[in-house]
């Protein structure tokens, strides 16, 4: 069972909060875009700032935060070592 637990404590879990998916969504829409050569990577990566902002202030920043304040529990607390 030590195994376990010591794996447990260094498997980092999905990170759920509002709008999680429509912040995913941005970025590999995006990415996509960079990559296939549709948009600068620049242009991507301002495009994801403009499209996140956007879905922060729909949600609420101080939902945002809370939320990922409280799942920060569930977080690894073992680091180890590089």
């Amino acid at each position: 069972m030590d195994v376990v637990r010591e794996t447990v404590a260094r498997t980092v879990p999905t990170i759920n909060y509002p709008g999680a998916t429509a912040f995913h969504n941005a970025l590999d829409t995006n990415l996509v875009a960079a990559c296939t050569r549709e948009k600068t990577p620049e242009q991507a990566m301002a495009d994801v700032e403009r499209e996140w902002k956007r879905i922060a202030r729909r949600i609420g920043e101080e939902k945002l935060v809370e939320a990922i304040v409280t799942q920060k529990q569930a977080w690894p607390t073992i680091v180890d070592p590089a």
